[in-house]
């Protein structure tokens, strides 16, 4: 997700919350000049539960998310 969807979605938690460790986790990448993308590596429960927050506290976050479980789960 982008970085300028990233940084207002992790402030959503506490800094001790599941939420917060996962998104910690991530890996910043560089995408078209001067944008960034964040990257997070997590399990697929850690995906579903970070889909559900964004759901209720950042809907900006939510195409992104569920983008990457679809990239998981293929839909036939």
């Amino acid at each position: 997700m982008p970085v300028r969807v990233y940084f207002p979605f992790l402030g959503k938690f506490p800094s001790v919350s599941r939420e917060y460790a996962v998104l910690k986790t991530s890996i910043v990448r560089s995408a078209p000049p001067g944008d960034y993308n964040v990257e997070t590596l997590c399990a697929i429960q850690d995906t579903e539960l970070l889909l559900d927050r964004a759901k209720l506290l950042c809907p900006d976050a939510v195409p992104y998310i569920e983008q990457a479980l679809a990239s998981v789960h293929p839909q036939h």
